[in-house]
């Protein structure tokens, strides 16, 4: 019957395509699934290389059996990824219990060029309940420590080693952090 054949090429090409894309996902997302990723993908190409043989009602067995390992895993990876996420949003917050006693109402930016510090950028702004500014160049950062006003910034410990002899006399230290395995240093311009 046409409908069962064409579901079965469906879930064929959809299994063939998840197998490729697990171990993508685990090792972007979450690196601990990795391994596991290669044994479901390993699972979901046998199973689409047998629904090339034999009679249909085997196939729809095999396409409903493909959608179930594919879906747990999925369903793995989610709460993973969850959990993950969860643990990088604790030490964001043990960061910004630290900092709020000692910036209180002032301005907050963060210094660096990476992604990692744009999403640390986000959670501080989250946990602090207002805006947390981001700074990319390091002639910004320059500008924003030149400020009238009494601000701060967070900046990783070797990044400020590599350039405190440009920064501005009245910018100092008031405070080393750790945030994971990252050392930081709160920069107040005044």
């Amino acid at each position: 019957n046409r409908l069962s054949s064409f579901v079965a090429s469906l879930s064929a090409i959809a299994g063939v395509a998840s197998a490729v894309a697990f171990p993508i996902v685990a090792y972007q997302r979450v690196p601990v699934l990795l391994y596991p990723s290669y044994a479901a993908s390993a699972v979901l190409l046998i199973m689409a290389l047998s629904m090339t043989r034999g009679r249909m009602e085997k196939k729809v067995v095999t396409a409903f059996s493909m959608i179930v390992v594919a879906f747990i895993f999925a369903w793995t990876t989610y709460n993973e990824s969850l959990l993950i996420n969860q643990a990088k949003r604790a030490s964001e917050q043990r960061l910004t219990t630290q900092l709020l006693p000692v910036v209180g109402t002032h301005e907050l930016a963060t210094y660096g060029p990476t992604i990692d510090r744009f999403g640390r950028r986000l959670a501080l702004g989250f946990f602090m309940d207002r805006p947390v500014r981001f700074i990319g160049r390091q002639q910004e950062l320059l500008s924003y420590l030149q400020s009238e006003n009494r601000v701060f910034c967070l900046i990783e410990a070797d990044i400020y080693e590599s350039i405190k002899d440009q920064l501005p006399p009245t910018a100092r230290v008031t405070g080393n952090y750790r945030f994971n395995k990252n050392a930081l240093v709160l920069l107040v311009n005044r």
